[in-house]
């Protein structure tokens, strides 16, 4: 019954909405293909369908009422032909990228030399032994190494929205990034990179379907890569078991896991919050990033976007939140079809929490990313930056 709930949820998303780049209709068509493996693979969980199908109905319900509750507000708009970036837009990023591009440059190079030298590794095969260093105390070692990271993708990515012209020293760029990024053995980096790359390509028709199946091979060869290598649990996997964990184990998972009650209000959601508060001299307690393993019987600690909703505040939370996140999506969309650029990167950065909803919340978890993320398109897209002979800059907004 419930596969048939969102079969018509998809149809009924792709009708009012028009558009295959949707996020709305999206999140409707990664839960249908989510359920439908699910469905084919139950017999390998603990579990039976029924106990997992309110956490899918209730979330997606909530997602799709809330961008269809901003739809209502921008119907008048939503089904104008899609504006293609301004033309001034377009120029004031090339040109700014162009002028940024030895800072982020030297950026990476640094980055990587720090790296080398305080890990003393250069190869990716030992990423297991770093990846543990990294994530002792609950990650914050990894958190400046992330930042740089994080800030090199958008930048790569920016160049690619505003169609800026790849040289020789951008490929270099884009190569010592792949390869920080595999040190770093960030599976979640690749992701966000190639999820948001692929839309940006998609909404200006310059890739093909074809080649989005083989880069998604691809990719996917890579992180299976980067799983075997920083996870010695995965060794004693076969191919069939790993996908699995990663696919479809999420829905299982949160079912059967017992998790500690909240401590106060939002404490698993509103984490980013807190963090923030707490820079302000505040003590407050915060949850932790790593999820702790549970056997479902295929070992996991992966339990979706909806965990900390849930936590937090039970099935009323897993139906408001994806409620407001999917009113959110439908603006930022509604915006990216009237012609800016910050919202169109908004949109594609967007792309990845959304389609890793059947793993892990990255909504908040990576909300203080995103505001950066921001900050710097508005510095490429909303600035004039001039550089004269004596080196010197400055920032003047544009008119």
């Amino acid at each position: 019954m419930l596969f048939f709930f969102l079969l018509f949820l998809a149809i009924f998303n792709r009708i009012i909405y028009k558009s295959s780049l949707n996020p709305i209709f999206l999140q409707s068509v990664l839960w249908l293909i989510y359920y439908s493996l699910l469905c084919l693979n139950i017999k390998s969980y603990d579990i039976h369908l029924y106990q997992v199908s309110q956490f899918i109905l209730y979330q997606s319900v909530g997602f799709s009422l809330g961008g269809f509750i901003c739809f209502l507000f921008t119907r008048k708009s939503s089904f104008q032909n899609l504006n293609p970036l301004t033309e001034e837009s377009i120029n004031i990023s090339q040109r700014n990228l162009q002028i940024l591009f030895p800072v982020f440059f030297f950026l990476q190079v640094a980055s990587l030399l720090v790296y080398v030298k305080s890990t003393g590794n250069v190869s990716i095969l030992a990423i297991a032994d770093v990846r543990d260093t990294l994530v002792e105390d609950d990650g914050k070692k990894f958190g400046s190494y992330g930042l740089i990271q994080m800030i090199m993708a958008v930048y790569l990515l920016l160049i690619t929205l505003s169609k800026t012209k790849f040289t020789m020293w951008h490929k270099v760029l884009v190569g010592m990034f792949i390869y920080y990024t595999m040190l770093l053995g960030s599976r979640g980096q690749f992701v966000y990179y190639f999820i948001t790359l692929f839309y940006i390509l998609v909404w200006q028709k310059r890739i093909s379907a074809k080649k989005i199946l083989g880069s998604f091979a691809l990719i996917t060869g890579l992180m299976y890569l980067i799983t075997i290598l920083r996870a010695a649990k995965a060794n004693g996997q076969t191919l069939t078991e790993t996908l699995m964990v990663y696919t479809i184990t999420s829905m299982p998972a949160l079912h059967i896991a017992q998790f500690p009650h909240s401590k106060y209000f939002g404490y698993y959601s509103f984490r980013v919050f807190y963090v923030w508060i707490n820079k302000f001299g505040f003590t407050y307690p915060l949850s932790p990033i790593l999820s702790e393993y549970t056997m479902t019987p295929l070992p996991t600690n992966v339990y979706s976007y909806i965990k900390p909703y849930y936590m937090d505040f039970g099935y009323a939370g897993i139906f408001l939140l994806p409620l407001m996140l999917g009113f959110i999506h439908h603006f930022f969309y509604f915006r990216a079809r009237r012609g800016s650029f910050t919202f169109m990167f908004l949109t594609s950065v967007l792309m990845y929490p959304l389609l890793m909803q059947v793993f892990e919340e990255n909504y908040f978890r990576q909300l203080s990313n995103i505001v950066y993320s921001l900050i710097l398109t508005a510095l490429v897209a909303k600035m004039n930056i001039h550089v004269n002979r004596s080196s010197n800059s400055n920032l003047q907004p544009t008119n």
